[in-house]
């Protein structure tokens, strides 16, 4: 037990530190309150744009099954107690409560659980996530808005590619949450194709790229 709230602990203090660390380097916008709190309870499981982690996942399921065997084994081992007392006389007058040991299995895999969600932390900090555009479709010269995280709390050279394309960005109302950029007038340097074109738009951080990308229908 004291191993178990020692991983715990010690998760949480270096969860806040690296975050405290990428806010101080301004790779990281800390989050507003109203936006926490649309999130509520999900946000357990899911980062600050509300897109689900499969390590926070991953990391309750484990902490939530040792709570329960701890729950069962301390209920079981109260019931002999419980009787004893109740006896006259005490049946096991020199038994006396202990707290339960958790399996080595689900201690290590508790353990498992907070390290992946340590490691995800340091990588995901740094790497841009794109949560969507405000349109699906455009045209050239058209202002479009790309949502997400992690771009970077002022501008610093990032840069977006339509479908391979680099596109300068606007950078005027650049946030880390947030930025414009305009349709280029061709591809590749040649002209859109009459018919239309679905572009992939990825954001490049540092030369980090996006974890994922958003498609944009492009029409002439």
């Amino acid at each position: 037990m004291w191993v178990a709230l020692g991983l715990s602990v010690s998760t949480s203090l270096a969860a806040k530190g690296i975050t405290f660390g990428y806010i101080q380097a301004n790779r990281l916008q800390v989050s507003k309150t109203e936006d926490n709190a649309k999130l509520g309870w999900f946000g357990l499981i899911s980062d600050d744009s509300g897109v689900p982690e499969i390590t926070k996942v991953q990391m309750l399921f484990w902490t939530i099954l040792a709570v329960i065997f701890v729950v069962y084994d301390s209920t079981a081992t109260l019931q002999p107690l419980v009787a004893s007392a109740l006896a006259s006389p005490p049946a096991f007058p020199n038994l006396k409560p202990e707290l339960p040991d958790l399996p080595v299995a689900v201690l290590v895999l508790t353990g498992l659980g907070q390290g992946v969600y340590l490691g995800d932390k340091l990588f995901d900090a740094e790497q841009p996530r794109i949560t969507g555009l405000d349109s699906s479709a455009a045209k050239p010269g058209d202002t479009i808005t790309v949502m997400g995280a992690n771009f970077g709390a002022k501008f610093e050279g990032q840069r977006v590619e339509l479908a391979g394309t680099g596109v300068t960005p606007e950078t005027t109302e650049w946030s880390d949450a947030s930025f414009k950029f305009k349709v280029p007038g061709k591809l590749a340097g040649q002209d859109w194709p009459r018919e239309g074109k679905v572009v992939a738009v990825k954001v490049f951080v540092r030369e980090v790229a996006s974890v994922n990308e958003s498609k944009l229908t492009v029409m002439p």
